[in-house]
């Protein structure tokens, strides 16, 4: 490998490694995921019959229901920081 392409790619490790140091530090994470699924209301009206987004926040609740957020998040790793999103959160997201 060349000498210019090594000292690039060495100062680019570096300012990941900075940028993560500096993100963990300024950690505003209270350790649950983001999206918790609470609040959500259902209404049934008299003209509309379904909406494309109204089954997240029930998925949501299932999933945390039975455990499966803590699961994803304790067993998959995708993130280095979880600022301010968690595995689950983006796995849940996808489903």
């Amino acid at each position: 490998m060349k000498t210019r392409i090594r000292r690039q790619m060495h100062a680019f490790q570096g300012r990941i490694e900075r940028r993560l140091e500096r993100e963990n530090k300024n950690s505003a994470d209270d350790g649950r995921p983001v999206l918790r699924g609470t609040g959500a209301m259902y209404e049934i009206a008299s003209r509309v019959r379904a909406t494309v987004a109204g089954g997240v926040a029930l998925i949501q609740r299932m999933v945390q229901a039975i455990g499966l957020e803590r699961e994803i998040d304790e067993r998959v790793e995708l993130l280095k920081i979880h600022q301010p999103y968690y595995e689950s959160d983006h796995v849940t997201n996808m489903a």
